[in-house]
C-alpha cells in the first residue's frame, strides 16, 4: 500500500518534499526570478509542500538539511556556427541578500551546423546539500547562465522543462 501525498500542504513529523517547476522561456543570463514558477497541477503529479516562493526567492519552513536539485532545460535556436555554453546554477544567501554560486553544472552546443527553423536543446542537472540552520537568511534561487546571445531556457506551465526539488534529509 502506497501513500498518496499528491497536491498535499499538510506536513507530518517534519517532513518536506517540494517540487516547482518553471513556466516561461527566457533568453540570455538571468535569475529566474518573478511569478513564472509553480507546483506541478496536471498529470497526477504530487508534491508534499513546505519550501515557499516569493518571486523566485525560495525559503524553508523549518532548519535542516535539504537534498536541493535543479534541472535546466536549455536551448538554442536561430543559430548555425557559433558554439554555446549554458549552465545552471544553484544561489545561495545565508544573509537574506547577498547570493553566492553554490552548485553548477553545464551544457556545450559544439560548433555549428544547426538549423535556423528547429531548437536543438539540452538540459543540465546540478544537486546542493544545504544545511539551513537559520529559516529567516538562508534563502535559494536558480540561474540561467548563457554566453553568445542566442541561447533560451525553457519552462511550462504543462509539462516538467525547468525544475527544482527540495527534499529534507535530515535535521541540522
Amino acid at each position: 500500500m502506497g501513500l498518496n501525498f499528491a497536491n498535499s500542504t499538510s506536513l507530518t513529523g517534519g517532513f518536506v518534499s517540494d517540487f516547482w517547476r518553471y513556466t516561461a522561456a527566457h533568453q540570455g543570463n538571468t535569475v529566474l526570478l518573478g511569478s513564472n514558477w509553480e507546483r506541478p497541477d496536471t498529470g497526477n503529479q504530487g508534491y508534499v509542500g513546505g519550501v515557499t516562493n516569493s518571486s523566485g526567492i525560495f525559503s524553508f519552513p523549518s532548519t535542516g538539511i535539504y537534498l536541493i536539485s535543479f534541472t535546466a532545460y536549455m536551448y538554442i535556436h536561430n543559430v548555425t556556427t557559433k558554439s554555446q555554453r549554458c549552465s545552471a546554477n544553484i544561489k545561495v544567501t545565508n544573509d537574506n541578500s547577498n547570493y553566492n554560486n553554490m552548485a553548477s553544472n553545464a551544457c556545450q552546443f559544439g560548433g555549428g551546423g544547426y538549423s535556423t527553423s528547429i531548437n536543438t536543446d539540452d538540459s543540465a542537472t546540478t544537486q546542493l546539500m544545504l544545511d539551513v540552520t537559520n529559516t529567516s537568511n538562508i534563502k535559494v534561487q536558480f540561474e540561467f547562465g548563457a554566453g553568445q546571445g542566442f541561447e533560451y531556457i525553457g519552462g511550462s506551465s504543462s509539462n516538467n522543462n525547468t525544475f527544482a526539488i527540495f527534499t529534507k534529509v535530515g535535521e541540522t
